[in-house]
């Protein structure tokens, strides 16, 4: 997901947010949702309506299955979790 380009102020701030990020859902609380972003280090809280589903990109944990074959991409210097 990401925000929605229309956002100018999210209702809890930006934090160290950008527009641009992509990130992943990490939980959902009636309308409040909590955003997994990499470049983060800890979740971004948003209203479940300025954010937007992102379709295309890099993998996901839904588009990828055990035994897939994968590699690093190569504008990724440093793994989230290391080498």
């Amino acid at each position: 997901v990401k925000v929605r380009a229309d956002v100018v102020d999210p209702r809890f701030g930006w934090g160290s947010a950008k527009h641009g990020m992509v990130g992943k859902v990490h939980s959902i609380d009636g309308e409040k949702c909590k955003v997994d972003f990499d470049e983060l280090s800890s979740y971004w809280t948003a209203l479940v309506s300025e954010m937007e589903v992102v379709e295309s990109g890099p993998a996901t944990s839904g588009s990828l299955k055990v035994g897939d074959k994968v590699k690093v991409r190569a504008d990724v210097a440093k793994p989230r979790f290391g080498w």
